[in-house]
């Protein structure tokens, strides 16, 4: 079955060229709507994780590809409880900075660690997710491409519905946003 849509990119208020696309299932894309738009999402996520959210990483990683996407992972590749944060999220910067409109999912224990060091490159914008909502706010508001989970405080079935909230929630590229992601860029320079 083939499916027709407008192909609107996520971080643009603009028709991509004015045309439809044709997509024959299956398709390595998924659509979201976000006011009366309907939004090509590239279905491919990258992980990273230490050894406290290595577990959580690897569940998140079988439920992402169940339902199709293509996943990229950046490490803990084996529980070691002597790695640390840094050296993968350092791995899936690297990675995204070459592959710009996906989206990446961080986890430790808490979830700080890696959102600390997730933002200290520029090119991500990482927020921990607390709740649906506030998953949803962070990217319709701040433009997030980096999601943290705290693995010790949220279960899989609250993990897995922040994910989908993330992965299946646009920017609203609303002016007012656009202006102060476009500062917080220039901060410290």
């Amino acid at each position: 079955m083939d499916i027709s849509i407008n192909i609107r990119p996520r971080h643009t208020n603009k028709n991509l060229f004015g045309h439809k696309a044709i997509l024959s299932s299956p398709a390595i894309f998924s659509f979201a709507k976000h006011d009366k738009f309907y939004y090509i999402i590239d279905m491919k996520v990258y992980l990273a994780a230490d050894h406290g959210g290595y577990q959580r990483k690897q569940q998140l990683m079988s439920y992402l590809q169940k339902k199709g996407y293509e996943i990229v992972d950046c490490g803990a590749f084996l529980l070691n409880d002597n790695d640390d944060y840094p050296d993968f999220i350092k791995e899936l910067a690297r990675k995204m900075q070459a592959d710009s409109e996906v989206l990446g999912i961080v986890v430790c224990r808490n979830g700080v660690g890696v959102s600390i060091a997730a933002n200290r490159y520029s090119h991500l914008r990482c927020g921990l997710g607390l709740s649906e909502a506030h998953v949803k706010s962070a990217r319709v508001d701040d433009n997030i491409n980096v999601l943290a989970l705290p693995a010790d405080y949220f279960d899989l079935l609250f993990s897995q519905k922040l994910v989908d909230t993330f992965l299946n929630t646009p920017f609203s590229n609303l002016d007012r946003h656009l202006r102060r992601l476009a500062k917080v860029e220039n901060l410290g320079k």
